[in-house]
């Protein structure tokens, strides 16, 4: 297996994500690996060989798809949470610590949904002011055939410190999504930079 960092580079210059993928020796004895993956892989151990192949089969719904949101601040719209970019995110209008925000999408179809994940934007984050990230307390929702709301995740308990997180979740069949969240107490502004749901057409 390869691990990498990918360099982020935005708010400063030792930002990084870490990637992994699995990776093989060709017939001719190279090492390889076969890509950067966007979508769920298997775990290691589920495939014999999966340098030659380790998708998990989903496929994500939500790129582009219409946005609403509790509101936003000038150039950061909720579109921004479903764009593929991780330099863009959708940041609500500067509010009080504790305050509730929440992020709709309309997947403008049916779909069979399993996995999620979720890549926070820090606005405002200084270490040397003692501005550091906090655990952050949300929940997410999906939308029925019936347009009900149901419950789907419950992070309202939630005590780590996550900057990327990725769900996986019983099958259920929706048709939107939602999430709410609360802007933290540390002095800085929390946003979403990418909320991806995958899933296949129901």
């Amino acid at each position: 297996w390869a691990f990498y960092t990918c360099c982020h580079c935005y708010h400063h210059a030792f930002e990084r994500r870490l990637g992994m993928d699995p990776a093989g020796i060709d017939a001719e004895g190279h090492l390889f690996v076969a890509g950067a993956t966007q979508t769920p892989q298997l775990a290691p151990g589920a495939k014999d060989k999966p340098e030659l192949g380790n998708d998990a089969g989903l496929l994500p719904i939500t790129f582009h798809k219409p946005t609403k949101a509790s509101s936003h601040s000038p150039g950061r719209n909720a579109i921004y949470a479903v764009d593929p970019s991780t330099l863009t995110w959708w940041q609500p209008a500067a509010g009080d610590p504790g305050q509730a925000e929440w992020l709709e999408i309309n997947f403008q179809g049916t779909y069979t949904i399993s996995a999620l994940r979720l890549i926070w934007a820090e606005a405002g984050l200084n270490y040397e002011d003692n501005i550091t990230p906090e655990p952050v307390v949300y929940r997410l929702e999906y939308q029925d055939t019936e347009k009900n709301w149901q419950p789907l995740l419950d992070e309202s308990a939630n005590a780590v410190d996550r900057l990327i997180t990725f769900h996986q979740f019983p099958t259920v069949t929706a048709t939107q999504i939602r999430l709410h969240f609360s802007q933290p107490k540390a002095g800085y502004q929390l946003g979403v930079s990418t909320l991806t749901v995958f899933g296949q057409s129901a």
